[in-house]
Formats: C-alpha cells, structure tokens, sequence
C-alpha cells in the first residue's frame, strides 16, 4: 500500500481516469435501445445489422444477463487478483466481443459479440469502486460518481445511430474504429490502477492511534508475553514461521477459512492483514470473548452472504434491476403496441430522447451519491424505490408526450440510484474483504432473474406492434396490469428499508447500554462476572448487521476517539464499543 501521502495526491487523477474510463466503455450495451429499433433492423445493404425487432429484445435480453452474471466471476479475479489485473483482463474481454460485432454477419454472431462486450464491462467498474476510499469525507458521492459515469457509455450507440443516419457508415466500420478505444482503455488500467484496492483512510487519524497504542500497551502488561512464533513443517519439508494474524486465527480455534475464520480470507494463501482500524477491533472482540461484537466486515464469507443485511440489500436490487433492465428491452414494443396513441415517428423520436436522457444519468448520480452520505443508505434506497414508483405512473398516461419525456428522466434518475446505492451498501456494511464476489453473487442472481426478461415481454406485448399503422383488431398487449404490479412490488419492497432502520436503532440501543455501563465500570478487566456474563450475552444476541457509523445519539457527530479523550469510555473499553457499529 502506498504512503497516504501519496495517495491524496494521486487520488484525483485515478478518480478521473476511473470516471474516464467507465463513461466510455463499461456500459456501451445499455445504450440498446438507441439502435434497437434503426441500425439494427436495418438491411446489410444499408449498413444496418438485419435483425427483427423480436431478435433484438432476445439478444438485450441475453446481453442484461451476462451483464449481470459477469461480476460473480470477475469480482473473484479481482478479489484474487487485485484491480489492476482485473481491469486489463475486462479490457480485453471488451476488445474480442467488439471485433466479434465488428465481423458479425448473422443473428447469433452478433449475440455472441454483444453478450462477450457485456460481460467485460462490469470489471470496469468494480476495479475502481476501491477509488472512492481515498476521499473519507465524501465517500458515497465520488463512488456515485465513478459508477454512474457509466451512464454516459449509453450514449455511444445512439451516436453510432446517428452517423449511420447521417453519414450511412456500417455498424462495422464504427465497431471497428470503436476498438482503438478499448486498446487505449487497457493501456491506461495497466499502468495506473493498483494492484491491491485502495482501505479506508482518514482525515484524522486519532482513534487508529489510541488503538494502536492500546494494543501495544495491552502486548506488554495486561496479556502474558507471546512466545516465538511456532515453527511448522510444509508439505515440501521446509520450516516456515507463522505470521502473527495466521497466530491469532490458531488462537481463537477457527480452522475453516468459510465458515469459522474472521478476519482471515479464503481468496489470498497469505492475506495481507494490515492493522486496519475494521481488523484491530474484531481481533480485540475476540480476545475478549465477545464474538457478537465482530464487525461484519471481518466476518468469514458464509457469514457475510448470509447476513441479514446483504440478503435485504440484494433482495431489492434484484427486483429493481429487472424492472429497470426490462424496460430498456421493451421500451421500442411497447411504444409500438401503442401505434394508436403514437404515430411511427413520434415513436423514433422518444426511443432517441430516451436514449439520449439516460446518457446524463451521471447527474443524477451525483444526487445520488450526495444524499448517501447526507442521509443514509436505507433513506436512499426509499428514494430509489419511490423513483421507480413515479416512473410506472407516467406510463399509465398514454398519448401524452411531455409526460412520457418526464418519464425518461425519471427512469434515469432511478437506474442512476439503483447500482450505486447496492454497491455502497457491500463496501460501507461488508467491506472489500469479499466485495468482489458478494457483488459478483448480487449481479449472478440478478442476471438469472433476467432470463425472464424476453418471456415477460412476450407474455405482455400484444399485435399492435407488427403493424406500422394501427389495424382494428390488433390488440395493445397487457401492459398496463404489468405496470400496476411493478408499482405494488416497489411498495413491498419498501418495507426491507425500514427493517434495516429498526435494526440500526435496535443496535444503537445496544450500544448506548453498553457505553453507560462501561463509564462507570471503566474497562472489561474491572468489570464483575454477571456484568461481563450480561455484555457477552447482548452481543451474542446482536449479531444482525447492519453498517452503522459511530455516534452517541445523544451527543450527535461525536466520534470514538471524542469519546475516549472525553473519559466516556476508556481506551480499552473502545475496540468492543466501536465493533458493534462498524458491521
């Protein structure tokens, strides 16, 4: 890890390479419905790729879910192999899947090179989440803004509508052009992303600094000294000494790496346990008996993919992200089952403002990332649910033009809340110990979901849409029921929030029990049994997590380290209290 030093002042430019990077080539196949409709129907002949308008729904389809099943198998690279190898593999993956539209002359060509472009983008993205770390006091709103640059990659297809229908350039050749950025793309990853992602830093160090003197003082009086490191034998016979966090592992009698093992990782055969603040307060839980006070942060994997909180957070983003990929898929349909309410050409021209509307979603992650710092990660995934409920509701008004176009801003709002906000919800409660494959797992599972895209959108779609001008008879498909359900499950979804706020207060409770105790009783050494007997049962019986900052309620902002030099708590006492808010 490099000096912190060095870090804030490279930090702007890996932000901006990042953001950089992302806008022009993580999310390219999102732009689909800017050519759904016009290149991609259009005859060889014209430049265009020759598909029917049902083929290009199957093939959005099969490119939401490779999408979406990529990261369980990048996020293991990256978990494994640190950002910087990678963003240079998704780089390449993104290379083939170009050449391969590029050269595409049928069908199933041309879905094997979409979905091999999909499944490189989300790399892009996850090797630089870490990036967000190097700015403590506004973490959420620059990780907004790296992830939802990815909206301005929705614009690249549109503009490849455009100069065919300008200029009358193939998709091909454009494809093929497309390629040089790509390559450039990769270069830059190889030479400024590193190799481990980036930890927390802070602004004001003081809490890591009593810790760290805690522990030192803890080394030399209140524990017995530690003998020398046993020696082992390896399966090729040499002697090895074990690493002191391998020691501690030993200590605890935790031998397996998923399911009994904190602040170890089954992804690195020598993990780099750096005494990061997250580390030396499980470490110090456990020594002191208190397992319920581990942060989930620290927790082995089986603990963290089966936490309340991930299940909760991956529960909403599922449902959202099918919702919000389905419309991307149907969007030209539906508008065309329509024909009576919107003539051929308005029908063009909303599919063109629609794609060029979701290209400036990187504003609403600004937003996005603004209010998560200011207000909380269940407030705004309320915000999230509630945009996707607006959305539904300007689609019931049918023939209304303005109203639609309003639709479009409001849909780019919500996809411009939902991935961040599922993202922030894995690194600030989970961590980066696992992040990558949790997320991965989010995606996957979302990406199976999404294998229902194209049957939906068969099952609602009526026979309007065949025709170029409305035919009595034709009927306009079931889409209003469909948009009355999604509002209904956005309300449901509603109530997965709210339990994770019950869940903090309950937490917070705990907490302040805990300090009120710990003022008079000064430290665990000083504590009687029953005292100690009672904390270890309240935080054993507190292992819902649930990611919490560190604050006195009634004392607002106070951090850990105001705490302690304030004699509220005693530095020792510190390591448990603050566990139980950094899950």
């Amino acid at each position: 890890m490099k000096p912190l030093s060095t870090l804030k002042e490279n930090r702007f430019l890996l932000v901006s390479f990042a953001v950089v990077q992302t806008s022009l080539i993580s999310g390219i196949m999102f732009g689909w419905a800017g050519i759904a409709g016009t290149l991609l129907i259009a005859s060889p002949a014209h430049g265009g790729a020759g598909l029917s308008l049902e083929q290009t729904t199957y093939i959005f389809a099969m490119v939401a879910s490779t999408a979406s099943f990529s990261p369980l198998l990048l996020g293991i690279v990256l978990d494994k192999y640190g950002p910087r190898f990678a963003s240079l593999l998704s780089n390449i993956i993104i290379a083939v899947g170009i050449q391969t539209i590029a050269l595409a002359e049928s069908y199933t060509a041309f879905a094997i090179g979409a979905c091999t472009v999909a499944f490189g983008g989300p790399g892009i993205q996850a090797s630089v989440v870490s990036f967000a770390n190097l700015f403590p006091s506004a973490q959420f709103f620059v990780m907004s803004i790296v992830n939802g640059s990815i909206a301005v990659s929705f614009a690249i297809l549109p503009i490849f509508n455009q100069i065919w229908k300008v200029y009358g350039t193939s998709y091909q050749a454009m494809f093929q052009t497309y390629l040089l950025v790509v390559i450039a793309s990769g270069i830059g990853s190889l030479l400024l992303l590193p190799d481990e992602p980036f930890q927390s830093i802070k602004e004001d160090d003081d809490l890591g600094d009593l810790l760290l003197s805690q522990q030192e003082e803890d080394d030399h009086t209140t524990l017995p000294q530690t003998p020398p490191p046993p020696r082992r034998i390896t399966p090729r016979g040499m002697k090895q000494a074990m690493s002191p966090e391998k020691l501690v592992m030993e200590s605890v009698n935790h031998v397996n790496h998923l399911f009994e093992q904190p602040l170890n990782s089954f992804l690195r055969s020598d993990p780099s346990l750096e005494r990061h603040e997250s580390f030396m307060l499980s470490k110090k839980a456990i020594e002191k008996g208190m397992p319920g006070l581990v942060s989930l942060k620290d927790l082995p994997f089986m603990g963290q993919v089966t936490s309340g909180s991930y299940i909760r957070s991956l529960t909403v983003f599922v449902v959202t992200s099918f919702f919000a990929n389905f419309y991307i898929a149907a969007i030209t349909t539906e508008l065309a089952d329509f024909v009576q309410e919107y003539t051929v050409e308005q029908q063009e021209n909303m599919v063109q403002t629609f794609s060029l509307v979701l290209s400036f979603g990187i504003l609403g992650s600004f937003a996005a990332g603004w209010l998560m710092d200011i207000m909380g990660l269940e407030t705004c995934t309320l915000v999230t649910l509630s945009l996707g409920i607006a959305h539904m509701v300007t689609l019931t008004m049918l023939g209304n033009v303005p109203m639609m176009t309003i639709g479009f801003v409001i849909y780019t709002l919500f996809r411009a809340f939902l991935y961040p906000v599922f993202i922030a919800c894995i690194s600030d409660k989970l961590g980066f110990k696992y992040f990558g494959i949790l997320m991965g797992i989010g995606f996957a599972v979302s990406g199976i979901v999404q294998l229902g895209i194209a049957p939906l959108a068969n099952a609602v779609q009526g026979t309007c849409h065949l025709q170029e001008d409305y035919v009595d008879g034709c009927t306009i498909g079931e889409w209003k029921l469909l948009h009355v359900i999604q509002i209904i499950s956005f309300l449901l979804l509603g109530i997965l929030p709210i339990w994770d706020h019950r869940v903090q207060m309950h937490r917070q409770a705990l907490l302040m029990d805990m300090i009120r105790s710990q003022s008079s009783l000064g430290s665990y050494g000083s504590m009687t049994d029953a005292t100690l007997d009672s904390v270890k049962r309240q935080s054993s019986q507190s292992t819902e997590d649930v990611g919490l900052t560190f604050s006195l309620s009634s004392s607002p902002g106070t951090s850990p380290s105001d705490a302690i030099r304030h004699g509220a708590i005693s530095p020792s006492t510190a390591p448990g209290l603050v566990a139980i808010c950094e899950v």
